[in-house]
């Protein structure tokens, strides 16, 4: 990660916005990684594997029930059940679920004064400054080789790092050009492209209230 002097720099874009507001949106990258992983076709044969596993073992089980094998009939019973249990789960987002509660129990502990902050990220020739507050304390600086991923839903642009943690940014908090513009500068930046995603679906955000 780069270090940038704050003089001297002048922004292209600047997103400025509440540590609220940013703290609500960065949420939304919990949907985002859902809609990501069930979107793939390593999603679709873990699933099909796992339907594989059940119905297979319960076979068996049948089968070394009448043959008088129980022990591992019991075993075959517990695998379907361990199974099952992963079915369950991943149909009723449960890891999903337990994500966003963590997320809200982390801003929960977060004073009101904290929370009206104003949180400030720009976009320089340079690098990325993301800021919370005014002084200069609380500021990261991020190269734009940092970027590994970059996503797009419909209201928010997600920049994501392997090893630091990424952040989102609302379009309707843009300054400096339009939407278009940003994900065309930063794409040329990153020398990536961002991948749109489809997150506002009710289905998923009812997981957030």
């Amino acid at each position: 990660m780069p270090e940038f002097k704050d003089e001297g720099t002048i922004p292209r874009f600047t997103f400025r916005t509440t540590a609220r507001a940013f703290n609500r949106d960065a949420d939304q990258n919990i949907l985002l990684g859902r809609v990501v992983s069930v979107s793939g076709k390593s999603y679709q044969v873990m699933l099909a594997g796992v339907l594989a596993g059940i119905v297979l073992l319960t076979v068996l089980t049948v089968l070394l029930l009448v043959g008088g094998g129980y022990t591992v009939a019991l075993m075959c019973a517990m695998g379907i059940f361990l199974l099952g249990y992963m079915l369950y789960r991943e149909k009723t987002e449960g890891e999903v679920k337990a994500a966003v509660k963590q997320a809200k129990k982390a801003h929960g502990v977060m004073q009101t004064s904290e929370l009206e902050r104003i949180v400030t990220v720009e976009f320089r020739d340079e690098g990325c400054r993301w800021a919370w507050g005014e002084g200069r304390k609380d500021v990261k600086w991020y190269d734009y080789d940092d970027f590994t991923r970059l996503f797009e839903t419909e209201d928010l642009f997600f920049l994501s790092c392997p090893r630091e943690p990424g952040f989102c940014v609302r379009k309707t908090d843009l300054s400096g050009g339009t939407a278009d513009e940003f994900r065309d500068w930063v794409q040329e930046k990153c020398g990536r492209t961002f991948r749109y995603y489809e997150i506002n679906a009710p289905k998923w955000q009812d997981m957030l209230r």
